[in-house]
């Protein structure tokens, strides 16, 4: 009988320390890692940009912070993709819409944010990736993870 009571006790004890521990940090549902680095696979709506078509090109790289490079490619008048600039700035994740993590996409010296998206997670990881303008264009580039 004073084993029975004392395990219960160590078992309450236990759960309490568990549910009562420092971790206040907002979880969202669906959010695996992102960061790494990525390739963009396809551009939508767009008749200007572009990717380059070498494999082996790290188009993005994201921190696990959130911070980012991108590259933007774009067709010039010799309808060759080549490389205009290179952005960075901050993601940050706010929400999750039926599981799919969403959030912005902020540019650093610049007002300029876009949207993007992440589908669910596998294994916890994020392999794929959709930035969308926000300027009503319905651009989007669509990045997928490099090995």
């Amino acid at each position: 009988m004073k084993k029975t009571r004392f395990k219960l006790l160590l078992l309450f004890i236990t759960g309490l320390i568990i549910s009562c521990s420092n971790d206040d940090e907002v979880k969202i549902a669906g959010l695996g890692d992102f960061s790494g680095n990525y390739r963009l696979n396809f551009v939508t709506n767009s008749s200007t940009y572009c990717y380059n078509n070498d494999v082996s090109s790290i188009d993005l790289e994201i921190s696990s912070n959130g911070r980012f490079k991108q590259k933007i490619f774009i067709l010039n008048n010799n309808e060759e993709c080549v490389l205009t600039e290179i952005l960075e700035g901050q993601i940050t994740i706010t929400k999750s819409f039926n599981m799919h993590p969403d959030g912005t996409v902020v540019y650093d010296n610049s007002e300029i944010s876009h949207h993007i998206f992440l589908p669910s997670s596998v294994d916890g990881v994020h392999n794929k990736l959709r930035i969308a303008h926000s300027d009503g264009s319905a651009i989007q580039f669509i990045y997928f993870k490099t090995i």
